[in-house]
């Protein structure tokens, strides 16, 4: 159920004349269980050696709630391109099992492999960590896409996002950065290897070409149809970015990075409905709803992470003596 961070392949789709598109993220769609292992760059990895001993991981998962491309101003929308898709039929308490769900399964296939995992309360109580507690973003609120992805949001057409972190362990965007001494002090104190697993989590993917349109309704439920045009989108569990990043007791860093954005074709849309947009770009681009059943939802983004968490847990005990 996890993977790591990123690194992605951006195709700039600049189109002359009214519809001009800025880019978009290349999105490699792959079958749950793939070997991802083609996928994933290692950053100083020969540094992780011996971690036998883990601080419980800092899980943080980040999801996309609202895409699209706002059209250029006085220039003509492109009618097949959104702008704006909501998603909708989801709570934040749906998406934090979601989060709890990757971060038990993470734990337990580190545990299966034999990695030692500290119980939470002597890192509640690290002062290290309660610093890192204090610095700690906001989580389980929808806002704006976080700092460390606006990169690849400007490309990707993710306009609103809700982070969630597995068990409310507290929400470590960087501790490369700002956070860097207080992480240093939780591992050297505990002697322990602190991992800090990230996710951006997409429900949707861009076309790359203008020629390219799909018809939701062969993505709905039996029976279901839609007002909505053809759209250079479809529904796709999509892990934009993502990374696996371990701080050792001496402090040395070690991560896993996803090289290339990939895509997860799993069914979890319940409809697609046409709205009034909140502006005159949205209402120019076109504005939709797209509703989820979140049971369904639940069981594809965990389908898709399913992959990364093994691969992680695998990578870590490959590094134990």
């Amino acid at each position: 159920m996890f993977t790591h961070a990123f690194r992605p392949v951006i195709v700039l789709a600049l189109l002359a004349g009214p519809a001009a598109l800025l880019a978009q993220v290349k999105v490699t769609v792959v079958s749950a269980g793939v070997d991802l292992a083609p996928y994933y760059r290692e950053t100083t990895w020969t540094q992780l050696r011996g971690p036998g001993r883990l601080t419980p991981p800092l899980v943080n998962l980040t999801f996309v709630l609202e895409s699209g491309f706002r059209p250029p101003p006085h220039t003509a929308a492109d009618p097949s391109l959104p702008a704006r898709l909501r998603l909708v039929g989801l709570h934040a308490a749906d998406l934090q099992e979601i989060a709890d769900a990757v971060y038990d399964a993470l734990v337990a296939e580190l545990t299966a492999r034999h990695l030692e995992i500290l119980p939470y309360d002597p890192l509640a109580v690290n002062p290290g960590f309660q610093e890192l507690a204090r610095q700690a973003g906001r989580t389980s609120r929808e806002q704006g896409v976080p700092g460390s992805y606006q990169t690849i949001a400007s490309v990707s057409g993710a306009r609103r996002t809700m982070t969630l972190v597995g068990r409310r362990c507290p929400w470590v965007e960087s501790f490369m950065s700002t956070n860097f001494l207080a992480a240093t002090r939780v591992t050297r104190e505990l002697e322990a290897t602190l991992p800090v697993v990230s996710f951006l989590i997409d429900f949707v993917a861009y076309a790359p070409s203008r020629s390219t349109a799909y018809d939701w309704t062969e993505y709905l439920p039996a029976g279901r149809t839609t007002d909505a045009p053809r759209l250079r989108a479809r529904p796709m569990i999509c892990l934009t970015a993502a990374t696996a990043a371990f701080l050792t007791p001496d402090a040395r860093t070690a991560a896993l990075t996803l090289t290339v954005p990939l895509g997860f074709e799993q069914p979890f849309i319940a409809g697609l409905r046409s709205t009034r947009g909140r502006d005159r770009a949205e209402r120019a681009g076109g504005s939709y709803e797209v509703s989820v059943d979140p049971a369904a939802y639940k069981q594809a983004v965990l389908g898709a992470l399913k992959a990364q968490v093994v691969a992680i847990a695998r990578k870590v005990a490959g590094a134990s003596p």
